[in-house]
Formats: structure tokens, C-alpha cells, sequence
């Protein structure tokens, strides 16, 4: 025989017989005096000294299948009466998982499938087979949206989307060593969702100062200066310009409102007991159902000859 000889084609013909006064040889035991037999019938040298000195760790599977980014675009709270005409949701990718030793696990998503979810109920929005989701919209059979906290036509709310992907099984996973897993570890074919944000609705807190003394309904809270955001304990601030002849805070009467008011620009003067509270029913944006609310107003005899800065602590 001449040249190099691979030691992976040389294939031993029978087992190895372990005896003599020792216990260990690398991965291999045995008793102090004993003997033991090393099955390398059939293998090669290279299976046989990898066997001895190489300690065969089976892998797991280090990360299962997952969605990637789904969104819902402008998703979260808005205004009680925010109409969407069609919501707008993203594409989707499928990761592949991975095994702790390799290799790539080769799971590719097979089909998906968009749901709508209210708090009313779950309906099939598309359904599609192929190995990524194109982004798409929903505009509910051309009616849209309100997010809406009253009911009424196409009010819901909360408004979310579902994306499933089905996928198919993974490769077998190796061991440390590189060999196929054994028993087999192998991703299983199933599905996965991941759900977008939700569209909720909120009441806005109004306030500010006017000119004038409108009468005090929806249209005139609704004029003020708005949080923005639900209801939340804290301060607001009120500039009051000179010629102001109405100062006014518009809280959902379910909160507890206004419990202090300072005039700062009066040496902090707790002028809290110069609001008068009444009930005015306020309207959502885009004219949607009103709720009650608690109005605290302060009209003084005469408009403001002075500029002012009032604190408005909500309980």
C-alpha cells in the first residue's frame, strides 16, 4: 500500500477488548481488573478514536420558529370617535429557529393567514400560501372603523390583527460532533401567531381660557386645549391671556377631576374654591357619542387685566 490512507476507509473487522489495570481510557470505563469490550466492529479508526476521545453531546433546539415585525399602522390609544377608513397592517417573515450544533434548520412557512380581532368578534381578513405575508389592508367591507368606547355602526372597541404562519418540519439537527442527532432532534411542523398592537379608545381632559363666554356644551369643551391622552393624576397648566373671560377644565366624569387650583402668578393663591363645577355632556372627535363630564369654570366679573399662570392639580 502506498500514499496516505484516510483513517475515516480504514473499517475495523472486529471489537476491541479493553483489560489490563486501569479504568478509563478517554470516554471509555471499565473496572480496575476487569475487562470490557469496545464495539468498533464495522466502524473506522476515525469513528473508533472519536469515540474515545471526543465526549457525543446531543444538541437541542436553541430557538423554536417565530414571527418577525407585525404592525398595525397608527395602532393605539386614540380619541373615542377616531374613524379608520382602513386599517393597515405589515408584512410578515417567518425565522427559521435554530439547533445549538447546526445545521440550518430549514424550516420555511408554508401558508398565511390575517385575522381581524374586535371586541365583538374574530373574522378571516386573508388567507395566502406562500413563504412570507405581503403587507395589506382591511377597510371591514368598505364601512371602516370608529374606535369607539359607545357603541354604534362599525364602532368597536379595540381593533387588532392575527397573523398565523404554518410551517413545515426542520432538518434533522447534528451533534457536536457533526453527526445526525440520535434519537432525532428535528423542529416539528406547526403553526405560529403573533398578534399587532390594538386600537383602544380614551376621552380627552380639556381646558384652557377664552375670550368669551360661549354656551357651555360639547362645542365649547371640545374648542379648549386637549391632554391628548386618557385621564391620568397629575398638573396642568393653564396660560391664561389678558382679556380672558372664561377659564375652563373638562374631565370624564367617571374621574375624580379637579382637587386644587393655584394662581401663580398671584403669589400661589389657592383659587380653587372660585371654580363652580357643573355636568355638560361632551361629544368624541368626529361628533361620536357623548359622554358626561365635569366642567369646572371660573368666569371672573371682569376679563383678566393681566396675564396668568394657573396650576390644575387632578386628583
Amino acid at each position: 500500500m502506498t500514499g496516505n490512507v484516510d483513517a475515516d476507509k480504514v473499517i475495523l473487522r472486529e471489537n476491541i477488548t479493553l483489560a489490563g489495570g486501569y479504568t478509563q481510557v478517554g470516554n471509555l470505563t471499565k473496572s480496575q481488573n476487569g475487562t470490557a469490550t469496545f464495539s468498533t466492529k464495522g466502524k473506522s479508526v476515525m469513528d473508533a478514536l472519536t469515540e474515545i476521545f471526543s465526549k457525543r453531546l446531543q444538541p437541542s433546539i436553541t430557538a423554536q420558529p417565530s414571527i418577525g415585525t407585525f404592525t398595525l399602522t397608527g395602532a393605539g390609544a386614540v380619541e373615542a370617535g377616531t374613524k379608520v377608513a382602513a386599517a393597515a397592517y405589515s408584512g410578515a417573515t417567518l425565522n427559521a429557529g435554530s439547533y445549538q450544533y447546526g445545521p440550518a434548520t430549514g424550516v420555511t412557512a408554508t401558508n398565511w393567514k390575517v385575522e381581524r380581532i374586535t371586541n365583538a368578534a374574530t373574522t378571516q381578513v386573508t388567507t395566502a400560501d406562500a413563504a412570507s405575508l405581503t403587507a395589506g389592508s382591511d377597510d371591514n367591507g368598505g364601512a371602516g372603523f370608529i374606535i369607539g368606547d359607545a357603541g354604534g355602526d362599525n364602532a368597536v372597541s379595540s381593533l387588532k390583527y392575527r397573523v398565523t404562519a404554518t410551517h413545515g418540519a426542520g432538518v434533522t439537527a447534528k451533534d457536536n460532533l457533526g453527526a445526525a442527532s440520535s434519537p432525532a432532534v428535528a423542529i416539528a411542523a406547526g403553526t405560529k401567531t403573533k398578534d399587532t398592537a390594538a386600537y383602544t379608545p380614551f376621552r380627552n381632559v380639556f381646558y384652557g381660557a377664552s375670550d368669551s363666554k360661549p354656551a357651555l356644551d360639547s362645542a365649547a369643551i371640545r374648542a379648549l386645549g386637549k391632554t391628548g391622552k386618557a385621564y391620568a393624576a397629575g398638573t396642568l397648566t393653564i396660560n391664561v391671556p389678558v382679556g380672558a373671560q372664561r377659564v375652563a377644565i373638562a374631565c370624564i366624569a367617571t374621574a375624580k377631576g379637579v382637587t386644587k387650583v393655584i394662581n401663580e402668578t398671584a403669589m400661589n393663591a389657592d383659587v380653587t374654591s372660585t371654580f363652580v363645577k357643573s355636568t355638560v355632556p361632551v361629544e368624541g372627535a368626529n361628533g361620536y357619542s357623548a359622554k358626561t363630564y365635569n366642567v369646572w369654570i371660573f368666569e371672573p366679573a371682569v376679563a383678566y387685566g393681566n396675564a396668568a399662570v394657573l396650576k390644575v392639580t387632578l386628583g
